[in-house]
């Protein structure tokens, strides 16, 4: 014979429990749906792993390496060096590139500037942070404006690089040609803070690591093979870093006016960066770890 329920006092509170996780979504037990996402990074070769560290995805890199074709100029030329002209992850013939595969909530926080502790003092950071020299140390946007300390979320941070889209009036050429990579490319930069690692990040796997003088060779003979007699004209053909050189890389990237306008005419598209820019990487030879 069938019988009603009766439920005791705790059966109520167990119901009750259930109807609480229904209604907000989350159960005690759920875990958060992760997804495998490709990102590359540049540095030099005697670091590994990626915590504390920058990241992009391919666009977002391409972007670091394209706008750097100019860095040898506007450091030659311009007194305000903006941190640009004494970056390790820069310069350098030991540097690497590293395509790795992250796992993540697929949940963001703001992004972080990770940079390698150069003269005791954190790069960016305000009140000056001190940090070790050769370490890596994050700083991220405090709680008042222009106030930038070390980073405590556990969130991937991340950021749009078409926020350097824009320049200022009078702007020196190179911050023209940063903010139409920055338009065209539309990618993607990441800061792995050590706090998130292995809770709301991990590394899954270091993919690939070539040589990053290789493949900025690929990229500049890709450059200059869409227009060589540019770059034969120049006082010397084979100095990439001169000026000449690079005026003749940023017109064939982003159209002859590149440096003085923001404009989506003239160059290449997105598209066309990234897949170059992917291009000499592949170009390259496995690096061992």
């Amino acid at each position: 014979t069938w019988k009603p329920a009766v439920m005791t006092g705790s059966g109520w509170l167990l119901a009750f429990l259930g109807v609480v996780c229904a209604y907000t979504g989350n159960s005690p037990r759920q875990k958060e749906q992760r997804v495998n996402i490709s990102m590359y990074h540049v540095n030099p070769i005697r670091y590994h792993g990626v915590t504390n560290m920058d990241l992009a995805d391919a666009a977002g890199d391409a972007f670091f390496d394209l706008r750097g074709i100019g860095i040898p100029s506007f450091c030659r030329n311009s007194t305000s060096h903006y941190g640009l002209c004494d970056n390790p992850e820069a310069e350098g013939s030991d540097r690497v590139v590293t395509r790795v595969i992250i796992e993540t909530e697929n949940k963001f926080s703001d992004y972080g500037m990770c940079n390698i502790c150069v003269d005791g003092t954190a790069l960016y950071s305000f009140p000056p942070l001190p940090c070790t020299v050769g370490e890596y140390v994050c700083v991220c946007e405090g709680w008042f404006p222009f106030i930038r300390t070390k980073c405590k979320d556990e969130l991937i941070g991340r950021e749009e690089i078409t926020v350097l889209g824009e320049v200022f009036p009078g702007a020196p050429e190179f911050f023209y040609w940063q903010a139409n990579f920055a338009q065209r490319l539309e990618g993607f930069w990441y800061s792995m803070s050590e706090r998130g690692e292995n809770k709301t990040w991990r590394l899954v796997e270091e993919q690939k690591r070539v040589n990053a003088t290789c493949q900025n060779k690929a990229l500049m003979s890709s450059i200059r093979g869409r227009n060589p007699s540019c770059f034969d004209a120049c006082p010397q053909p084979k100095n990439m870093t001169s000026d000449c050189n690079i005026l003749c890389s940023m017109d064939v990237l982003l159209g002859p006016s590149g440096g003085s306008e923001i404009t989506g005419k003239g160059g290449l598209n997105g598209s066309e960066l990234t897949l170059m820019w992917l291009d000499a990487f592949e170009a390259c030879p496995h690096l061992p770890y």
